[in-house]
């Protein structure tokens, strides 16, 4: 498949939240939850939406994006040997000349244009990987999700890889 860093692509009409990161940021884990109360793209990604750069939402859609610092996400991705088919995913020229710099500013430039159109677009949060494990009421309230197990049974922080 061939991947063109400024194409958008529509989202699935049948999928009620779209969950995208830029990989490394847990979020597996909430399309994994989440796929329990809502119709949500693929966790293995084979909507190509996951780590999509630009996606056109449904006027009725809501989406998540999960920001994290680069460095994290570069480490996380390389441990997994994720590292060159997300930067593929993702359009960013990483994937042809393999630079842990070039890596990191290109994650951060697109983590601050989904911020810079985060402003005006109520369908969308953003959480930061942080804040994530900690995020199910914020999260629920905006996914108008009305199950009373939802809070008790988000998932819980798991220690990453990276951490000692």
């Amino acid at each position: 498949m061939v991947y063109n860093r400024y194409c958008s692509k529509q989202a699935p009409n049948e999928v009620e939240v779209n969950v995208r990161s830029a990989g490394g940021a847990g979020t597996t884990a909430l399309i994994n939850y989440l796929s329990f109360y809502k119709k949500i793209n693929d966790a293995c990604d084979h909507d190509g939406i996951k780590y999509r750069r630009n996606l056109d939402l449904v006027k009725w859609q809501k989406q998540i994006i999960i920001l994290s610092d680069p460095e994290d996400i570069y480490r996380s991705l390389s441990r997994r040997s994720y590292l060159n088919l997300n930067s593929l995913k993702l359009g960013f020229l990483n994937y042809f000349i393999r630079f842990e710099a070039l890596f990191l500013y290109e994650c951060r430039q697109l983590q601050l244009k989904w911020l810079s159109e985060w402003d005006s677009e109520e369908s969308t949060i953003i959480i930061y990987y942080k804040d994530l494990f900690e995020s199910a009421d914020k999260i629920q309230q905006h996914l108008c999700i009305t199950d009373n197990n939802f809070v008790p049974h988000f998932p819980k922080r798991r220690k990453r890889g990276n951490q000692q």
